[in-house]
């Protein structure tokens, strides 16, 4: 059996994953309800995956990155259950996202490592309009030599507190 982890959570929802090879699970503990998200088209291996609400059109989405050198890809809950291609993700190395990192329908992460064009920007995912945007880091944090030990939380469900 493999071993499943929390991979974040939206407005009550949680979104759990597991190795290679196996599908992902939103679940909704109040009610006790989960619902199965397949396996992406292109490869079963996901590098990164992020559970987000769009406000616009009532609707939770998934995105995941199998490689960051290839396309990037959306699953809408409830639309007939397709994977289906948004594009290619921005240069960088993409860590996991954190648990709590939703915030005004995006995700958000820093990129870090040697592929990455500026380790100088905060990634985010907006899910309404299914693209990622770059956001500059506050200029004291962009000096900082130890940028890869940096990490985000959103705090209040309002702001995002940088993390050492």
């Amino acid at each position: 059996m493999p071993e499943f982890r929390l991979i974040n959570s939206c407005n009550g929802l949680l979104c759990f994953g597991a190795n290679e090879g196996f599908p992902l699970f939103v679940c909704n503990p109040v009610l006790e309800e989960y619902i199965t998200i397949p396996l992406a088209n292109r490869n079963d291996k996901w590098l990164i995956v992020g559970l987000g609400f769009c406000i616009g059109t009532n609707v939770y989405k998934v995105f995941q990155l199998n490689n960051p050198d290839t396309e990037a890809e959306i699953y809408t809950i409830g639309a007939g259950g397709a994977w289906r291609s948004i594009g290619p993700p921005p240069p960088g190395d993409f860590n996991n996202l954190l648990f709590n990192n939703f915030l005004h329908g995006a995700v958000h992460w820093i990129p870090y490592g040697g592929r990455s064009t500026s380790s100088q920007v905060i990634q985010s995912f907006d899910f309404e309009r299914e693209q990622f945007r770059p956001l500059s880091l506050p200029s004291l944090l962009a000096k900082n030599e130890f940028l890869y030990s940096l990490t985000l939380e959103v705090l209040g469900g309002n702001k995002i507190e940088f993390l050492f």
